[in-house]
């Protein structure tokens, strides 16, 4: 399912006190871009904090995955824009694609999974469905290897050291 546009939820510019000492963005400042563009995203589908207030839901961050992609320099304009790409009855998984305002250039992507005390509301939850996209291959994740971890190994000399060294 693919909605017609991503939903613009933040903008900014990057301060000097946000770099670190080569002019690069820090990148807590990342993650701080995608909880400022979760509150909009949120809002813009009927979820703001008054409507939160008033449906009695409480929300959290169940976790975060960025992939960062390019580098942000101290003065850059970024842009962050955001869709829902999975709606569970109690969760949600945002997409944000934080990009340099300049030039279009996707700088970061971030999913983040919102999580409900409460079943989502009919309205909030129709809005998101009809927004909802796909996520981009470029903000999947990826690794470098092989998902098991060494303990479970095929490679008898590596599983067996790790067995010797733990008695």
């Amino acid at each position: 399912m693919s909605s017609p546009s991503l939903i613009p939820t933040f903008s900014t510019a990057v301060n000097t006190w946000q770099c670190d000492e080569n002019d690069h963005l820090n990148v807590q400042f990342y993650t701080e871009f995608g909880h400022e563009a979760q509150a909009h995203l949120m809002a813009s589908l009927g979820l703001g904090p008054r409507a939160q207030r008033a449906s009695e839901i409480n929300l959290g961050v169940a976790w975060d995955h960025v992939r960062y992609l390019h580098e942000f320099r101290v003065v850059d304009a970024v842009e962050v824009l955001s869709a829902p790409v999975e709606i569970g009855e109690r969760d949600l998984t945002a997409y944000h694609e934080i990009r340099n305002a300049s030039d279009g250039t996707v700088a970061a992507t971030m999913r983040r999974r919102i999580a409900s005390d409460k079943p989502w509301p009919p309205p909030f939850r129709a809005r998101a469905e009809a927004a909802r996209m796909t996520l981009p291959a470029n903000a999947s994740p990826r690794s470098v290897g092989a998902l098991c971890p060494i303990w479970c190994s095929p490679m008898p000399r590596a599983r067996d050291w790790l067995r010797s060294a733990a008695r």
